[in-house]
């Protein structure tokens, strides 16, 4: 397990096999050509999470975001194959350039979701 101050990724791979907690006011910045592979479970409260540029995430376990802002951001691409949970206010920014794509589970629960950029949606996501 990781408890998290504060995870810069950048131009590496970082693959979370384990559990990563983020704290509050912690962040985990994802830079130009890094990659996140969630592969168990990640859970963030309380602070930033930055996707950016050519930086890519997938998520293919569980990721939990609470009061959390999420920023898939210019060119950065987002891939969603596992469970994301969206709670608490917790904001998903998918800005104009960058791709999410949800082949999984995609819940927002008292939160919400900013699409500019392309959003491809090939599950249901629950009401």
């Amino acid at each position: 397990m990781l408890i998290n101050p504060g995870l810069l990724n950048n131009f590496s791979t970082l693959d979370n096999d384990g559990t990563i907690v983020s704290n509050a006011f912690s962040f985990v910045i994802n830079k130009p050509g890094a990659v996140l592979n969630n592969n168990n479970s990640m859970s963030n409260d309380t602070n930033a999470l930055y996707n950016n540029s050519s930086a890519i995430v997938n998520n293919n376990g569980t990721l939990n975001n609470s009061s959390t802002t999420v920023y898939n951001e210019n060119g950065a691409t987002w891939n969603n194959n596992g469970a994301m949970n969206n709670t608490n206010s917790t904001t998903l920014y998918n800005n104009s350039g960058a791709t999410f794509n949800n082949n999984g589970t995609l819940t927002n629960t008292f939160s919400s979701l900013e699409n500019s950029g392309m959003l491809v949606i090939t599950a249901r996501m629950p009401s």
